[in-house]
């Protein structure tokens, strides 16, 4: 049996390459197209899942009083977080974007918020609290601390503390006890950044 003819010409050389192409190129597109499908079916399963929170919803990060929480699952809802955490729910605002808050764990649990396109790709990230009541040392006498949305795109976010000095064996000298509060709203913008106003501190 006499050997396959592999003298090819140049211009015959020419077109098996562009097959190879073609194929190699129309492969790569499947793959990606396949992939993007998987990611947006899975962010699709994961939003209906979410308590939508109404205007005037507020967390208290003391109490820790959410009335609902959503637990991620690492597998099915890995395009949000690849280990467990627990979502409060969905700002109103659903128009352009999606905005998500959950508590992300710490020396607390602090909330922070999480913007995404409609395709599910990440925007922004934050924490959108004050995160000073974790840890008290001797100076701080109370500490209040809580987020509450006050429009379908907007928090506002509290501190409330009152402080002393303290002498040198670690107790409070009470003529010093001064209270301090601080206000700052947040907002998302049209295109899903978060952004942070002017602090107010009283």
């Amino acid at each position: 049996m006499g050997k396959a003819n592999t003298n090819y010409s140049i211009k015959e050389k020419m077109q098996i390459f562009k097959k190879s192409i073609f194929i190699l190129l129309a492969f790569i597109t499947t793959s990606c197209a396949e992939k993007k499908s998987f990611q947006n079916d899975t962010f699709t399963d994961l939003i209906p899942k979410l308590k939508v929170l109404r205007s005037s919803f507020t967390y208290d990060l003391i109490k820790q009083n959410a009335d609902y929480l959503y637990k991620t699952n690492s597998s099915e809802d890995s395009i949000f977080t690849n280990y467990p955490v627990s979502i409060i729910g969905l700002l109103p605002d659903t128009l352009e974007n999606y905005k998500i808050l959950y508590l992300q764990p710490g020396d607390d649990l602090y909330p922070t918020l999480r913007t995404y396109n409609k395709e599910g790709k990440l925007i922004d990230d934050h924490n959108i609290c004050y995160n000073l009541c974790a840890g008290w040392d001797c100076n701080m006498d109370s500490c209040e601390s809580s987020i509450k949305l006050i429009s379908e795109n907007k928090i506002e976010r509290y501190l409330r503390v009152v402080k002393s000095d303290c002498d040198s064996l670690g107790n409070k000298i009470q003529s010093t006890l001064k209270t301090q509060t601080f206000k700052q709203i947040i907002k998302v913008d049209k295109n899903g950044k978060i952004v942070f106003g002017t602090e107010q501190i009283n």
